[in-house]
């Protein structure tokens, strides 16, 4: 499997679970989605595409590990 294979079935999971995780208003799915951001940090070679990858990864631990108290995201 080459590397575009990989980022374009890592792109559809990801749209999957942030669609599920705002339906059903589930936190931890944000982590989730947020360790699907390793794979272009691990396959891919260009220095730009890792740090926004790197920014993309904690931005979704952020997420979801805040503690609200409101019902709404």
């Amino acid at each position: 499997m080459d590397t575009n294979t990989l980022l374009y079935i890592s792109f559809v999971i990801y749209l999957m679970v942030m669609t599920l995780g705002y339906l059903f208003k589930v936190k931890w799915l944000y982590i989730l989605a947020g360790l699907l951001w390793f794979i272009p940090i691990t396959n891919i070679e260009n220095v730009f595409l890792i740090l926004i990858s790197v920014i993309m990864l904690l931005a979704h631990l952020m997420l979801g590990l805040t503690q609200d108290e409101r019902e709404e995201f």
